[in-house]
């Protein structure tokens, strides 16, 4: 089950799902794969694969963005908490393990913008945030794929 401190601040946001309107910057490269792979299929290795580079591109601008802002503890942060999400890009990973590790990378990211006051790409980290509520079996993941299905 996510965290209760990402299912928290998160439950008002997903409960609208307004997926549609954040394909922006590098969430727009990765929405309409992860709508393919994994629209009824969260568990599958080719869902965990898009996912995993997805998580990777986020994980290193995220990286970058506070490294040019001078948070050298932060960009060490989030590459330890969030490298396990992205092992899938390398091997295949069980989708237990994707899950835990997706909620670790956003529990981190979401910790680090609330110390740092620096924030990731918010469109891409709902791609983090969405599909690790759906491999969570969250009760929003229905809503979440209806807002992925015009990305298909």
């Amino acid at each position: 089950m996510i965290a209760q401190k990402l299912l928290t601040p998160l439950c008002a946001m997903a409960a609208m799902i307004a997926v549609p309107a954040f394909a922006q910057g590098p969430a727009k490269e990765f929405i309409g794969p992860i709508a393919q792979q994994c629209i009824g299929n969260w568990e599958s290795q080719a869902c965990i694969s898009i996912l995993a580079q997805s998580n990777l591109v986020l994980a290193a601008n995220y990286a970058e963005k506070l490294e040019k802002r001078g948070q050298k503890k932060a960009t060490e942060a989030v590459k330890e908490h969030c490298a396990a999400a992205t092992a899938a890009t390398q091997q295949d990973v069980p989708a237990y393990a994707m899950r835990s590790a997706m909620t670790e990378c956003a529990n981190a990211i979401y910790d680090i913008s609330r110390a740092t006051k620096v924030e990731p790409d918010q469109s891409h980290y709902q791609l983090l945030v969405y599909p690790t509520m759906c491999l969570s079996e969250d009760q929003q993941c229905p809503a979440i794929e209806a807002g992925l299905e015009d990305y298909r």
